[in-house]
C-alpha cells in the first residue's frame, strides 16, 4: 500500500505545475520512504527464523537501530565473557523477553537512554536491559501487565529467573539468569 501511494506522490511531483505541490510531493515521497524501511526492519525482527540466522546480538541491534531511528533513543549493547551458542529457541525466547522489556521502556517510561547487557559466563548466562525512564511502583504491579507475564512465562521456559526492579523516577531494571 505504502509503494502505491509513493508511486502516486511520483505521478503528482511529475504532473504538477506548482512548485509548492512539487516540494509537498517530495517530502511525503521521503517520508513514505523511511515508512517503508521502518516496517521492513520491524518485520524482520519479528520473523523468528531472523533471530536463528543472524544471532541474538545481531538481531539486537537491528532492533536498536529502529528505535534510535525511530525515537532519537541513545540505545547501546554490551557483550561481555567468551560468547556461546544458547541454542535457536532459546536465543528467540531470550530476544523477545529482550523486545517486551525494551517495548515497555519505549512505551511507558519515556526515557532517554536504554542499555542491554549480554554477560556470558560459564555455566550462566545473564541479560541486563536497563532504562533511565520515569521507572514504576512494582509494588502496584504485583499482576502484572501482559508484558511483564509474558516475559515470566518466557522466562519459566528457559528455566530461567527473570527479577524487574523500578521505582517511580528511578528508572527500570530487567534481569533474566539462565543456567546453561
Amino acid at each position: 500500500m505504502l509503494s502505491i501511494v509513493k508511486m502516486q506522490l511520483y505521478n503528482i511531483r511529475n504532473t504538477s505545475k506548482d512548485d509548492e505541490t512539487i516540494t509537498k510531493a517530495n517530502d511525503c515521497t521521503e517520508l513514505i520512504g523511511k515508512a517503508i524501511n521502518d516496517l521492513r526492519n520491524i518485520s524482520h525482527t519479528l520473523n523468528s527464523s531472523y533471530v536463528s540466522k543472524v544471532g541474538l546480538a545481531e538481531a539486537i541491534e537491528k532492533d536498536f537501530s529502529y528505535i534510535r531511528s525511530a525515537k532519537g533513543l541513545q540505545c547501546t549493547l554490551h557483550r561481555s565473557g567468551q560468547e556461546y551458542p544458547l541454542g535457536n529457541e532459546q536465543e528467540l525466547l531470550i530476544f523477545r523477553i529482550i523486545q517486551e522489556a525494551v517495548g515497555n521502556s519505549v512505551k511507558h517510561a519515556s526515557p532517554t537512554t536504554i542499555d542491554i547487557h549480554l554477560d556470558y559466563k560459564p555455566g550462566n548466562f545473564r541479560v541486563v536491559v536497563e532504562d533511565n525512564g520515569k521507572g514504576f511502583d512494582t509494588g502496584t504491579h504485583n499482576e502484572g501487565g501482559i508484558g511483564l507475564t509474558n516475559m515470566q512465562v518466557r522466562a519459566g521456559l528457559l528455566k530461567g529467573i527473570l527479577e524487574v526492579d523500578s521505582s517511580k523516577d528511578s528508572g527500570t531494571v530487567v534481569r533474566l539468569e539462565l543456567p546453561v
